[in-house]
């Protein structure tokens, strides 16, 4: 009896590190593939685009002079280029990402900033539109300078690289 127990236990060892190597996620075909009636995760190296609204717009005043609409989309064009989205040929993209800033939350006075961005991000391949609204809490304090002003920019700087990497990780789920 204990020598069957054994080799039971033995067998289902065996048998979980088999099924764990084969379903990894650097498995490729076989049983390391997506289970029937589940998506795949979508690739989108090389193959997204930014596009930039072509309409002006007034400046908005709750920008700080570090980081306009031009200075956000131009963050965002790098933040997905160094994640190996952005494609070579923007001609040639597949994808097509646009994004507004709906909120900028700062605060008018106080020894910390706390500055909430929310921006709704829109990703585009043909007909199939698919919308992230993305909602991000950054701060600054005293530690980080002692000028109000500069503080508050560092705090907005914060919540808007927040934001996009908040939208990154949000990719996954596409």
């Amino acid at each position: 009896m204990r020598l069957s127990t054994r080799l039971i236990a033995t067998a289902v060892v065996g048998l979980t590190v088999v099924l764990a190597a084969c379903g990894g996620p650097g498995a490729v075909g076989g049983l390391g593939g997506p289970a029937a009636g589940t998506a795949q995760r979508v690739d989108f190296r090389d193959a997204m685009r930014v596009e930039r609204s072509t309409q002006g717009s007034a400046p908005n005043a709750l920008w700080t002079p570090e980081m306009d609409s031009t200075g956000f989309l131009t963050l965002l064009e790098r933040r997905l280029g160094e994640a190996g989205y952005l494609a070579a040929d923007p001609s040639t993209a597949t994808y097509i990402v646009t994004a507004a800033v709906e909120r900028l939350d700062q605060p008018l006075q106080g020894m910390n900033y706390d500055v909430t961005s929310k921006v709704r991000y829109r990703v585009r391949r043909g007909g199939d539109v698919r919308e992230f609204p993305i909602l991000a809490t950054e701060s600054a304090s005293l530690i980080d300078h002692v000028v109000a002003t500069r503080r508050l920019s560092i705090a907005s700087q914060r919540s808007i690289e927040a934001n996009i990497r908040a939208f990154l990780t949000a990719l996954e789920s596409y």
